[in-house]
C-alpha cells in the first residue's frame, strides 16, 4: 500500500488481485489475503494492525470487513 492511498483503493486492488488469481485456477483463502493485507499497510496503521491481531480470528474475517475497521 503506497502512503498516500486511501484503504478503499487499496481494498479494491486486493480484490482485483485475488479474482485474477481464482481465474488462473489458484484460489486465494480469505485468511490468506487479510494476512497480505495486514502485512502490507504502512506503520501508520501499526496500531490499528495489532489490535486486529490480537481481537479477531483472522481464519473468519473476510477482507470486505476491513473498510470498517482501518
Amino acid at each position: 500500500m503506497e502512503e498516500d492511498e486511501t484503504i478503499a483503493t487499496y481494498n479494491s486492488k486486493v480484490k482485483d488481485i485475488a479474482n485474477e488469481s481464482f481465474a488462473l485456477g489458484e484460489p486465494m483463502s480469505n485468511e490468506k489475503l487479510v494476512r497480505k493485507v495486514l502485512r502490507t499497510l504502512p506503520k501508520r496503521f501499526a496500531n490499528k494492525v495489532t489490535t486486529i491481531k490480537e481481537a479477531q480470528d483472522l481464519t473468519t474475517m473476510r477482507i470486505d470487513s476491513f473498510k470498517s475497521k482501518v
